[in-house]
């Protein structure tokens, strides 16, 4: 039996648009200022309650100034443009193999089932950081009554993160009616962000359906070469960092002790 072929994207996302009633999606600026609103929504929400807690986080961790680069309380919530809602639901129904249970996004189901319309991103300085942080903030939803659900994001294409989501109710979605919104929250380390900066052109073009080169784990001037191994060496060596600081804070600590004055409290 042979394979129907697969619309490309373009026709795809044609035939999307064109049979597709929906108000949210009759212009691109239309879509920009209702989900610029819902966000700013959805960040007065549940979101406050987790920078607190992010912050709060930094005084448990092994030393405070050690588990972010940048302050947790400065993060912008952000959502998906429509051209990676396009991107992404086409991927899902036309490249990536189905699964048993799927629930295939559409534009009248997207904000309830893609889990990554409502996102923002969090840099941590070592590569502990991500899933420490992660296992804490489920016990803050929990806490909450949240629904939330975290995982380790690694891929061939040498991206490493942590990824933590959890479950906005709003009151209305565009005229469709109460909904639930996923909101993800990135964990990755600096290293992990420089690269994946550099390599994220070539990730699209691969979840796109680009082929790898031939070879090209052999071959040094493939444009995949570089990139993918830099990634995974950056995050052996993360881990040698890691080693390194876990090796040398007891001893710091030991210093500082050394020098307070006979009767100092700790």
């Amino acid at each position: 039996m042979t394979e129907e072929p697969k619309p490309t994207y373009e026709e795809y996302c044609k035939l999307l648009l064109e049979g597709c009633k929906e108000k949210l999606f009759l212009s691109e600026s239309y879509y920009e200022t209702y989900m610029n609103g819902l966000t700013s929504e959805i960040k007065a929400n549940i979101f406050n309650d987790i920078l607190r807690s992010l912050s709060a986080l930094q005084d448990v961790y092994v030393q405070p100034d050690m588990l972010f680069l940048t302050d947790p309380s400065s993060a912008t919530l952000n959502h998906k443009p429509l051209k990676s809602i396009l991107n992404k639901i086409y991927r899902l129904n036309c490249i990536r193999p189905r699964r048993k249970g799927d629930v295939l996004p559409t534009l009248e189901n997207f904000h309830s089932v893609l889990d990554d319309v409502f996102r923002t991103r969090f840099i941590c300085k070592y590569m502990d950081g991500p899933e420490f942080i992660c296992e804490r903030l489920k016990k803050t939803c929990e806490s909450l009554g949240v629904e939330c659900n975290y995982r380790d994001i690694t891929t061939g294409l040498g991206y490493h993160a942590w990824h933590f989501y959890y479950k906005q109710p709003i009151d209305d979605f565009a005229g469709a009616g109460p909904a639930q919104v996923f909101v993800e929250l990135q964990f990755t380390t600096q290293l992990a962000e420089v690269i994946g900066s550099l390599t994220h052109i070539q990730y699209e073009a691969v979840r796109l359906g680009d082929k790898p080169s031939p070879g090209w784990r052999w071959k040094v001037d493939s444009n995949e070469f570089r990139p993918y191994y830099i990634s995974h060496g950056l995050h052996l060596l993360e881990g040698v960092i890691l080693e390194f600081r876990n090796s040398v804070l007891p001893l710091k600590k030991a210093a500082l002790q050394e020098d307070k004055q006979p009767g100092e409290e700790n």
